[in-house]
């Protein structure tokens, strides 16, 4: 009779374990990889993602300095889908050639491919276009942002608005300099353009002219604006994403501000935003000695590439100089190589543009999860979505595609929603719309939720606009000219220019003080731990000191956008390893009870 009475008991305990265990079943993680070419504004958008999500998510992306070697490795994840391997593919092949095939190479152990999605500052090149089309594999294009080249220098004390110096190089002139026929700053043709160099420069006027590594497109865009604007002397057979350079130009390995700051009177070339992590050139020159050399356009006016995108210089290439109709394909499915907005005719156009693309295969059937299918989905819709690629434009210096672009980037996303009817949406809650509202739940990406590492990082990116907004407006003044005056150096010696650029640097250094303010403050407050240990009043813990807790003062100075994204990343983050292993431990912990309890009472 007393067993009996316990059996209710013995029931409710199974039926708790249960649903414990239920509870504590592992979530699933939504998964989504990339692969590619340098493409910072992927990175940031993942992670708003990651950020914004209450659903697990983890979303990866894979930079591959050498753009030919990204685009064979997408070719080869495409043509293998999800049992891809690498080494099927490889070769150099330019953008546009369609009637080379590439070189067959064959790795002795070949290797899984885990890409969902490819991108770069290119698009996929012909020939592995026409490929894959060729075997019933479409590729569809994502035209998202616009990214501009430019030109750098980093000679000493020059250049800079306190003694009213600009570099003033025409086309012709920069061939010549790339070329290494020109090899001094006081050549007789370059103090025609500058003649305070004459008295600034110092007995080592050597050029050291640094180059992009490997194959990349911003070679690509340089080498064909030097083609077009001076044909005299950049010839044919020095187009392309990779060239043979003369003797004693020096690769850059790593990134163009580290290289123009390890050499004096360098020249080189590269992204407004460069490399992932390294910062900008356009933040590092207020603190540096590197500055951007305007460049003279199609119509012969000069400006830097920052006055260009603050007067529609970069989407001018497209809706100016491109022609709309001719430049651009109608729809995602096409191929882009033909696009070309290089040295497009507009007063304002800046002369090197390059379009950032994500190009996504139209089967990806290969994630079998409907939600992560949906996932993939929702991550293309936010390289259209205002609030979201606004942080690109802000943080990163890039110009979102015109309206039209959109479009076709948006239909394309349709044909994929059509073609794959079982991929689940995910909901998106945006902040100011009340219609968009929706309960704290699994697969909503809200705009509402966000860490406090971002909100930081989107008010700094903020002030930071504003100051660049008050530095445009003074340059405007006088930052531009004709290829006749070199744009006069006005830009350079305008009176709200000086005024904003010292504002930023009074903002720094009080940014400096209040950190200095804040070490201190917090090194007396570990000091005052350690009395109170002393004293008893506190149980024992480690001696805590500045090396144990990493208080180091920071030199704001050398801080950017870029730094700031790289500094939020390193923060610890969430470990969904760590929760299921805890979360199996329960699940055993209470399944083991249940046991010895049925075995005891029973």
């Amino acid at each position: 009779m007393m067993i009996s009475s316990r059996r209710p008991l013995l029931l409710l305990i199974v039926c708790w374990t249960l649903l414990l265990s239920l509870t504590n079943a592992q979530r699933p993680v939504f998964e989504l990889h990339g692969s590619g070419a340098a493409a910072p504004c992927v990175s940031l958008l993942m992670d708003l993602l990651m950020d914004r999500s209450a659903s697990p998510l983890r979303l990866t992306y894979r930079t591959i300095d050498n753009a030919t070697a990204a685009q064979s490795e997408y070719r080869d994840s495409v043509v293998n889908g999800a049992a891809g391997v690498i080494g099927n593919a490889g070769g150099v092949i330019d953008n546009d050639d369609s009637s080379t095939a590439a070189s067959t190479t064959t790795t002795a152990t070949a290797r899984a491919i885990n890409v969902d999605f490819g991108a770069g500052h290119s698009p996929l090149n012909k020939y592995y276009f026409d490929e894959l089309k060729s075997m019933n594999k479409q590729v569809l294009h994502f035209p998202h942002v616009l990214s501009a080249v430019g030109l750098y220098h980093s000679i000493a004390d020059f250049g800079t608005t306190d003694n009213g110096s600009r570099l003033n190089l025409t086309a012709c002139l920069m061939a010549q300099i790339f070329s290494r026929n020109i090899t001094s700053w006081k050549d007789a043709a370059i103090l025609k353009e500058n003649p305070l160099l004459a008295t600034t420069m110092n007995d080592n006027a050597d050029i050291v002219v640094v180059r992009a590594n490997g194959a990349s497109p911003v070679t690509q865009g340089l080498t064909q604006y030097l083609r077009l604007s001076c044909p005299a002397h950049w010839s044919a057979d020095r187009v392309g994403d990779t060239i043979d350079w003369p003797t004693g130009v020096v690769n850059c390995a790593t990134d163009m501000t580290t290289c123009l700051n390890q050499h004096t009177n360098a020249i080189g070339f590269s992204h407004v935003l460069i490399s992932p992590g390294t910062g900008s050139l356009t933040a590092a020159s207020a603190f540096n000695n590197i500055q951007e050399v305007p460049l003279p356009n199609k119509e012969g006016r000069y400006h830097t590439s920052q006055q260009a995108q603050q007067l529609g210089g970069l989407e001018a290439a497209i809706t100016v100089g491109g022609d709309d109709t001719s430049t651009i394909p109608t729809s995602a499915q096409d191929s882009f190589a033909a696009v070309n907005l290089i040295y497009q005719s507009g007063p304002d156009t800046w002369p090197i543009v390059l379009m950032n693309y994500v190009y996504v295969a139209a089967d990806f059937s290969h994630i079998h999860n409907p939600k992560g299918q949906g996932l993939l989905l929702a991550f293309l819709q936010a390289l259209y979505e205002l609030p979201y690629v606004y942080h690109c434009q802000t943080l990163l210096d890039l110009t979102p595609v015109p309206a039209h672009v959109r479009d076709l980037g948006l239909q394309g996303i349709q044909q994929l929603k059509d073609s794959h009817p079982n991929a689940q949406p995910w909901e998106w809650e945006r902040v100011g719309d009340d219609d968009q509202y929706y309960p704290a739940g699994d697969f909503v990406l809200s705009e509402r939720r966000q860490s406090f590492a971002h909100q930081q990082l989107f008010q700094l990116s903020s002030d930071v606009a504003v100051l660049k907004s008050k530095e445009s407006a003074g340059s405007q003044s006088g930052g531009s000219g004709d290829a006749s005056g070199g744009g006069g150096g006005g830009a350079s010696s305008d009176e709200t220019t000086n005024a904003a650029i010292t504002a930023l640097k009074d903002q720094v250094t009080t940014l400096q003080g209040d950190n200095d303010a804040l070490h201190t403050l917090v090194t007396s407050l570990l000091n005052r731990v350690v009395q109170l240990e002393t004293n008893g009043a506190v149980g024992p813990s480690p001696t805590p000191n500045n090396a144990n807790f990493n208080l180091q003062p920071i030199d704001i100075s050398v801080l950017d956008d870029d730094t700031a994204i790289a500094a939020a990343s390193a923060l610890p983050q969430y470990d969904e390893n760590a929760e299921s292993q805890l979360q199996s431990a329960l699940t055993l912990a209470s399944m083991s009870f249940t046991f010895w309890a049925i075995y005891f009472v029973w």
